[in-house]
């Protein structure tokens, strides 16, 4: 019996910390294997474990008939594998697809002949607009 209440809370704990004010899922292909030959898409999380295995229990508590009968070392301990801490390289991957492909969209217009106007017009915008000091 406890066994099948552990796997119903390590169920609903996986399924608040992938939660949108929790976690994002990584752009791209990017995949983390939690088992031989299983691969799940990475999420970054946007909080700290701290911080969320103790949010995580606060809303069970305040839950109406809900008792959370683990403590905080279980939760830490069973903390969602493809959850992981974003690094620097993680965040620098974390531009738009328009904003990260920039200058091959610069490149495509100017084969075309627009990115010489634009150009121009930029320029002329930003002569009108006044400088803040």
């Amino acid at each position: 019996m406890k066994s099948l209440e552990q796997m119903e809370w390590k169920k609903l704990f996986n399924e608040f910390v992938k939660k949108p004010e929790n976690s994002r899922p990584c752009p791209g292909e990017e995949k983390v294997c939690i088992r031989r030959g299983v691969w799940v898409p990475k999420f970054l999380l946007l909080k700290s474990k701290n911080k969320i295995i103790a949010n995580f229990i606060v809303t069970a508590k305040n839950s109406e008939g809900m008792f959370c009968p683990f403590k905080f070392t279980f939760f830490n301990k069973h903390f969602p594998v493809d959850c992981v801490i974003p690094t620097n390289r993680d965040m620098g991957r974390n531009a738009c697809p328009l904003h990260a492909n920039i200058r091959r969209d610069l490149k495509a217009l100017q084969k075309i002949g627009i990115y010489n106007d634009i150009q121009l017009h930029a320029r002329s915008i930003a002569g009108k607009v006044p400088l803040l000091e």
